[in-house]
């Protein structure tokens, strides 16, 4: 009788070689240096999104203000400001103004509502009110929200020097999260 042929592999081997072949392969698409950078990526854009999501930039309201009168001492100055009528309802006593010249080269000067008038005002009813002349009415052309603010005015003139003196203004009247700035963001926080 012959025997049947001896396998030219051992057994061991052939085992070995079929455990092997049964186990997933996956194929090596990046270089784990590139792994490591895109984690890394990854973890600076989430952490962006959080500080965009934290962070609150002030939102400000522009307008006019009219220096109407001096205080009797020292260089403060009582100005009307004249600003948008949407802004009335987040206008509040002791709000910071940021007052700026029309010819920008002088230093801001500083200040604080220090009263709002509770409804919008006509052009006609703030120029009666203040008897402003002719040079100063044109600031009053629209309806606006009207304020008074107290001016800390620079120490080289005085006071009355100042007096009918038209500034642009800048108060905040809010504030908004950085991330509501970006088109997608924007409409889902009510931006």
């Amino acid at each position: 009788m012959s025997q049947p042929p001896r396998p030219i592999f051992r057994a061991d081997a052939v085992r070995r070689y079929a455990e092997r072949s049964d186990q997933a392969v996956l194929p090596r698409l990046i270089a784990p240096r590139t792994f490591l950078w895109l984690w890394l990526l990854a973890a600076c854009l989430v952490g962006s999104a959080g500080a965009a999501w934290l962070v609150q930039v002030p939102i400000y309201a522009s307008g006019r203000a009219v220096v109407l009168e001096a205080a009797s001492s020292g260089h403060a100055v009582t100005a009307v400001v004249l600003l948008p009528p949407d802004t009335l309802p987040r206008l509040r006593p002791g709000q910071s103004v940021v007052v700026t010249s029309a010819d920008r080269a002088s230093q801001p000067i500083t200040g604080a509502l220090i009263s709002i008038e509770p409804t919008i005002t006509s052009p006609a009813e703030i120029q009666r009110r203040y008897a402003w002349h002719e040079g100063v009415a044109h600031s009053a052309d629209r309806p606006s929200a009207v304020a008074l603010a107290r001016l800390d005015l620079p120490s080289d003139l005085p006071a009355a020097a100042y007096i009918g003196s038209r500034y642009r203004i800048d108060t905040a009247v809010g504030s908004r999260r950085v991330l509501s700035f970006l088109p997608v963001f924007g409409p889902l926080l009510g931006a």
